[in-house]
């Protein structure tokens, strides 16, 4: 279009420093946050100049075409083509609108000699079955450069087939950090498909190993190994330069890390096989990304894909591939065994995904980056505003179905609920944000008018959910001493329809007949939970004694290590089974990936602590039911208990939990203030020694007459017994104890 003439004395020209802040350029957001990369006038001209005279061979005159937006990179070289006096093409928008070939139109319009679009465009033009050089006049096109992915021998062939067969394909890859190519194309060598020709002119870039050595022909980090002119001044907003220094030179100190796995054969050929940190490992064997899409990309079905790989505990992993079909296609079991069979014999058996999932859209950046790694990062449970920034996204509810999936479908927690029905003996589990939850998602068996039976002592917590909040529901509790079977059964109602026990109770550590309990709760039409948190599996396994749900709170024995908050319920019963997958779900309070791996870490070594949990927990109790300080313990494993037979019959041990009788308050705030190895706390079943006051701690809720009726006086001490030193832990209680 016309445009007035501008004056030369409109334009002013100031002499800058090298190091003179040229531009911002933001990185893709793939793996994050973008940075916000400042970039110089003399290292940005030097390499803009140096890519495009030597690298691309630009002349005077000659029309670069690219399809980019004005937020990628390649807007910055295209524009850098005027150093030379080429002249820059531009199309940003819809590259399918009005017609899929509509670019290979203007390229022909324009008499473009050089044209740059990404592999994903090739593959779109593949799966349309468009063949430009039949319908263009492409004469004055010699370059094509594939930028933004790795190029693989399949999109060469495409370009050789359908455009021309006297084209050179400068492939390259570089990165918006430098705003430059660290390897690319080469016009006075040879090419091979699916080979970047060689690394760019000054720039030191190797393979490293995991140990910071060079590697030829192996897979390994992108590096360079000395400073580039065009690498950034700063990132803005990084007084200290940590966000800088963290973003390249972590890994290998003093060398820059690109974050893309690369491989350079004997003759300098280059190979970039996706980022780094979205790269798979199976086995030992990385595997790139690059691959499997290139290898999917064959398949009619497949119109786009992602694969991730999730690590799971114990060296295991889970391996999900997502996949947007065609339009007219479906996934089936046909088409899955299909995609199996055709990585299998492309590349390796480790090369097929563990499941496939049909998925509505795959998430990209603004750029049309596969988002890799913020997939993955919500599928470990981080929050998706963390994962993934929105604004560098091509269509940000790309990752709703991915989210949805995290919640519901997590391999962490699906590992973690297989393993604890398993343990338990039961059929399924079901894991929550925590132990509360659990017992929430099973109060939800109930229908208002049911009667439930509860023991009279239990943890203050589920006291206080039933009688607060629950009652409002129009449902009634009886707070039963269950140890007494003919009271328990006394207790029962035509309305009553859930028993849920405690055994060993907390904290007075009365135990419940399980056997004869389940007897008389299914004679009656009720069914029997118990909760398990204060034995584990490994000491009591109530499902296999008659009950028909067993839960836990995960954040005790079962984790181990109180690094962690959740809890679970395993199931036997169909209808039970269906009804808690379905209240799982809708109510969302689900354990996180994250702690999931924490608890499926904990299960590992469960018997190991439990046995010295055991061990410390009957020591103590001996050495506290001997001191003439303490009036009474609580114990199952003391020949004094009560139920001292009924344990030795029901329980493969008595675990670590204990109580003492002090004979005050006053008594019982020297003791918790004098001891000093172990750690008041609340929580229980960790490897450390916790001390707690339940009558003004767990059990604060219960009213002070119910309380003392339970055996909680204000002189009552709790101790969960850790994995340490016993003769530690008898020192420090003695010298607590020797205060009184």
């Amino acid at each position: 279009m016309d445009r007035p003439a501008v004056p030369a004395a409109d334009f002013r020209f100031e002499i800058v420093p090298f190091e003179h802040p040229l531009w911002i350029l933001f990185s893709s957001g793939t793996t994050g946050l973008p940075k916000a990369i400042v970039q110089s006038h003399g290292g940005t001209l030097l390499e803009q100049y140096k890519a495009i005279s030597f690298h691309h061979d630009m002349h005077p005159g000659e029309r670069m075409f690219f399809f980019t937006t004005t937020g990628w990179m390649m807007w910055n070289f295209l524009v850098s083509s005027l150093l030379v006096r080429a002249v820059p093409v531009l199309y940003e928008g819809n590259p399918a609108y009005p017609d899929a070939d509509v670019l290979w139109k203007m390229a022909q319009d324009c008499g473009a000699s050089y044209f740059g679009a990404s592999p994903t465009y090739v593959d779109i033009m593949a799966k349309a079955g468009i063949v430009p050089g039949r319908k263009f006049n492409l004469a004055k096109l010699r370059a094509i450069t594939p930028a933004g992915s790795p190029v693989t021998p399949g999109h060469s062939k495409w370009f050789y087939e359908n455009v021309k067969k006297d084209l050179w394909l400068a492939t390259g890859s570089g990165g918006t950090d430098i705003c430059s190519g660290i390897v690319g194309g080469v016009p006075t060598l040879p090419g091979e498909a699916g080979v970047i020709q060689a690394p760019a002119l000054g720039v030191a870039v190797a393979a490293f190993d995991e140990n910071g050595k060079s590697v030829v022909d192996q897979v390994g980090e992108m590096v360079i190994t000395e400073p580039l002119p065009s690498m950034p001044v700063y990132f803005w907003n990084d007084p200290d330069g940590s966000r800088y220094r963290d973003s390249y030179f972590e890994m290998y100190p003093g060398v820059w890390r690109q974050g893309d796995f690369f491989r350079m054969n004997a003759n300098g050929g280059c190979f970039v096989l996706g980022r780094s940190d979205a790269t798979l490992n199976r086995h030992g064997v990385r595997i790139g990304t690059a691959e499997i899409y290139r290898a999917l990309a064959q398949l009619p079905e497949i119109d786009d894909s992602l694969i991730v790989n999730l690590d799971l505990p114990g060296g295991q992993f889970f391996m999900p591939l997502f996949v947007k079909l065609r339009a007219g296609f479906k996934l089936d079991d046909a088409l899955v065994k299909k995609i199996a069979a055709h990585l299998r014999a492309e590349y390796t058996p480790r090369h097929v995904p563990d499941k496939v999932y049909q998925v509505p859209e795959i998430p990209a950046t603004l750029t049309g980056k596969k988002m890799e790694v913020p997939v993955r990062r919500i599928l470990t449970g981080m929050a998706p505003e963390k994962a993934a920034n929105l604004n560098a996204m091509a269509s940000p509810r790309a990752l709703d179905w991915f989210i949805e999936y995290a919640r519901t479908q997590n391999p962490t927690r699906l590992a973690l609920e297989r393993n604890i029905a398993a343990i338990e003996n039961g059929r399924e589990g079901f894991a929550f944000a925590s132990g509360m939850a659990a017992i929430g998602a099973v109060a939800t068996l109930l229908r208002a008018g049911d009667h439930v039976i509860v023991s009279d002592n239990v943890y203050g917590g589920t006291f206080r959910y039933f009688e607060k909040v629950l009652r409002k529901y129009d449902l009634s509790f009886s707070w039963v001493n269950m140890s007494d079977l003919d009271l328990f059964e006394r207790a029962f109602t035509p309305a009553t329809r859930l028993v849920f026990a405690e055994t060993p109770t907390n904290p007075v550590m009365r135990l419940i007949d399980l056997p004869a309990a389940s007897e008389i709760a299914h004679r009656h039409g009720a069914a029997i939970v118990v909760d398990n948190t204060f034995a584990s599996p490994v000491l009591q396994q109530p499902l296999r004694l008659g009950a028909d749900l067993v839960l836990h709170s995960t954040t005790k024995y079962l984790n181990g290590h109180s690094d962690s908050v959740g809890g679970v319920v395993v199931a036997t019963r169909d209808d039970h089974i269906e009804w808690l997958r379905f209240v799982q779900n809708a109510q969302g309070a689900i354990l996180s990936p994250f702690d999931s791996w924490l608890v499926l870490r904990g299960t590992k070594t469960l018997p190991l602590r439990m046995a010295q949990h055991n061990l410390n927990g009957q020591a103590l109790a001996e050495y506290l039911a001997s001191h003439p300080k303490v009036t009474t313990v609580h114990y199952p494993g003391l020949p004094s208990h009560p139920q001292h037979a009924l344990a030795k019959r029901q329980m493969s041990g008595f675990g670590g939990m204990l109580s003492f009788e002090t004979g005050s308050l006053d008594n019982a705030r020297t003791v918790l203030n004098g001891v000093r190895l172990m750690a008041l706390a609340e929580s229980l079943g960790g490897v450390e020694t916790l001390i707690s006051h339940p009558a003004t701690m767990t059990h604060a809720s219960v009213p002070a007459a119910e309380r003392q009726a339970l055996g909680i006086t204000d002189g009552l001490v709790r101790i969960s017994a850790g994995i340490e030193d016993i003769e530690d832990l008898k020192e420090d209680l003695a010298q607590a104890l020797g205060r009184l």
